[in-house]
């Protein structure tokens, strides 16, 4: 879960997220990339994002590759 989280990034920018176990690194890039929804609040702005997963989810119909060609 995330909480008042207020994040502004310069265009062109590199950023690295870091944190413990259980943090919300996941939950935030994966609401960056507009794979989740936030419950409340708001994500605007949004920039163009990737996000690969750790574990390629075995439930797909995609080869690995043929998932990050799809994307």
């Amino acid at each position: 879960m995330l909480r008042d989280v207020d994040l502004d990034v310069a265009p062109r920018t590199l950023v690295r997220v870091e944190g413990a176990n259980g943090s919300g690194k996941s939950t935030l890039l994966r609401l960056l990339a507009g794979i989740d929804v936030p419950t409340e609040g708001r994500v605007t702005g949004r920039p163009r994002t990737a996000y690969v997963p750790e574990r390629f989810p075995a439930a797909l119909p995609f080869t690995a590759h043929g998932y990050l060609v799809h994307l």
